[in-house]
């Protein structure tokens, strides 16, 4: 249901945040810690906006998108048509080469716990000593199927505490870097937007 309400929701998705508006701080606090020519896995990577920004920075990035929506990846492919893209799932996901940096940005909001974890775990291994991640996820909801704003369709939305997620971070042995909170208000409950960077 989530990866259908994507394909169905794409122009709406692209027009709210194809601009990274205020998410926009946080990925180029990301892009300065990485070094000239990374290579990044971009898990969950929607229409291709943080490679889009990330590219626009000219310090020749290679960038490996991955997404289960095939209309958000068609997006993804024409606003950054020197990077690659492909249609797979980030919670089955096996690739033979490691990476500098990977981003999970706002996608395990559509994973369970268990699949979360094994999301890290395996995103660790992905990564090289010293590589670099940036997650993004919601805190202060209740899980469950809801519309968003982008979206008439009903999505899965995970949300997640962050003292634990950062727990998971460390008991794998990341570093925490940054962390960052957004509050907004959303029907009279306070959400956070959290933003996490770490290092192996």
């Amino acid at each position: 249901m989530t990866v259908s309400g994507y394909d169905r929701c794409v122009d709406t998705f692209v027009k709210q945040h194809m601009n990274l508006g205020k998410y926009e701080q946080f990925i180029k606090k990301f892009s300065d810690f990485l070094k000239k020519g990374s290579y990044i896995l971009d898990l969950g990577c929607g229409p291709g906006n943080i490679a889009k920004f990330l590219i626009a920075q000219e310090k020749d990035y290679k960038i490996l998108g991955v997404d289960l929506s095939v209309n958000m990846l068609q997006v993804a492919r024409q606003y950054v048509p020197t990077e690659q893209f492909i249609c797979a799932d980030i919670r089955h996901l096996e690739l033979e080469r490691k990476f500098d940096a990977v981003i999970i940005s706002f996608c395990i909001i559509h994973l369970d716990d268990n699949e979360t974890n094994e999301l890290f775990r395996k995103t660790y291994n992905l990564l090289n000593d010293e590589g670099y991640l940036y997650i993004s996820f919601m805190h202060g909801g209740v899980s469950g199927f809801e519309k968003a704003s982008f979206s008439e369709n009903e999505l899965f939305f995970n949300y997640f505490c962050p003292n634990e997620i950062e727990k998971a971070l460390i008991n794998l042995g990341f570093l925490i870097r940054v962390k960052h909170f957004h509050d907004y208000y959303r029907c009279d409950q306070i959400i956070k937007d959290v933003f996490i960077i770490a290092q192996k």
